[in-house]
């Protein structure tokens, strides 16, 4: 069993909602409500030293050498997933194949289809996180597991802007028309400041990162830990993606500063806690009695969205070349998925048009 695995499942035994569903008082749930809100400031800190990692671990002759793979795998598995998973959202809603999903049914048309295409772009989405997590703790080397993490860090950044696309033609469905171009407009802003925005500000806490290392040489750790926590503050002031943001961070460390072993010898040192507090915070934070409701549901798109990464996987290997465990096996690194995932998911529950 995976480390990651072990620990989502603990903090979800261990959470708040599995403590009622068991009956037990609330001095025995070690994980509650009021202790994932004192873990956040942790919580936080996690994700922004994960996202350097990943960043940190993309070497760019790598990503100049394998670009056509990559591309190819990019392109075939956002094109198969996303029709794949926007396709049966609207075969299973407006079809009698006695089968529904419970938040869709009788809604008009329009609206199953912004609903479909949200789902579509969120179920694209990788998680380099746990790509990460996985191939250090099997230590995998080798060109499958490269393409693994290469192609879910740029998968982010492709799927930012998908997501802002998506939301965007999703309102115009919902309140009657996609708008024109002050629609256009607004979303080319929105774009450039969720993407532009990382990019920037990613480089800037890379830069700040190799001045400090050139500058003072000592308490990598210490000045990490602030940048983070000071980036992630102007990210969600800017309205930027802040996984975005330090996977740009760890890439401009990695590739264009002399930084990249001292930031790696001290981030190493945090790896495990790192891993711990954010699975079990993320275990401990799963609505159980949700997922008891629609639970087929969940497990219909989880398949739909697993064979559509097969298909996706095989499409691109076939366009971008690559050895044959690429496809046969690979597919499997690109299941799972979690931190701009779940913030997008988080996105759609806050837009007044689309949340219900």
């Amino acid at each position: 069993l995976p480390q990651i695995t072990a620990y989502v499942l603990t903090g979800a035994i261990l959470g708040e909602e599995a403590g009622r569903l068991l009956g037990l008082p609330p001095s025995l749930i070690l994980v509650s409500d009021d202790v994932l809100e004192r873990l956040e400031v942790f919580n936080t800190l996690a994700l922004a030293l994960v996202g350097m990692m990943a960043g940190g671990a993309l070497d760019l002759a790598v990503l100049r050498e394998r670009a056509r793979r990559y591309a190819g795998l990019l392109v075939g598995q956002i094109s198969v997933v996303f029709l794949a998973i926007v396709g049966v959202v609207v075969a299973v809603s407006r079809l009698n194949l006695g089968l529904s999903i419970p938040t869709l049914d009788g809604l008009p048309l329009q609206t199953v289809l912004a609903a479909a295409l949200v789902l579509g772009v969120i179920g694209v989405s990788l998680s380099p996180a746990v790509s990460l997590g996985i191939t250090q703790e099997t230590r995998a080397r080798g060109p499958v597991a490269e393409a693994v993490l290469g192609v879910s860090v740029l998968n982010n950044v492709v799927t930012v802007a998908l997501f802002a696309v998506a939301l965007a033609v999703a309102r115009g469905l919902v309140d009657g028309g996609v708008g024109g171009g002050g629609e256009g407009e607004r979303l080319g802003v929105s774009l450039a400041m969720k993407l532009g925005g990382a990019v920037v500000l990613g480089a800037l806490v890379g830069l700040g990162v190799a001045a400090w290392s050139r500058l003072v040489g000592a308490l990598m750790l210490l000045m990490a830990t602030g940048l983070c926590f000071a980036a992630t503050f102007l990210a969600s002031r800017l309205g930027v993606e802040p996984l975005v943001t330090f996977l740009v961070a760890g890439f401009v460390v990695r590739n264009a500063t002399s930084a990249h072993e001292p930031l790696r010898r001290a981030l190493d040192t945090l790896s495990l806690p790192v891993w711990v507090i954010l699975c079990v915070t993320v275990g401990a934070g799963l609505r159980l009695n949700e997922l008891g409701a629609l639970w087929p549901v969940a497990l219909g798109l989880f398949v739909v969205r697993a064979v559509g990464t097969f298909g996706g996987t095989a499409l691109g290997a076939a366009l971008g070349g690559g050895p044959p465990t690429l496809w046969r096996l690979g597919w499997l690194g690109f299941v799972p998925q979690a931190g701009v995932g779940m913030a997008m998911a988080v996105a759609v529950g806050r837009e007044p048009a689309l949340g219900g």
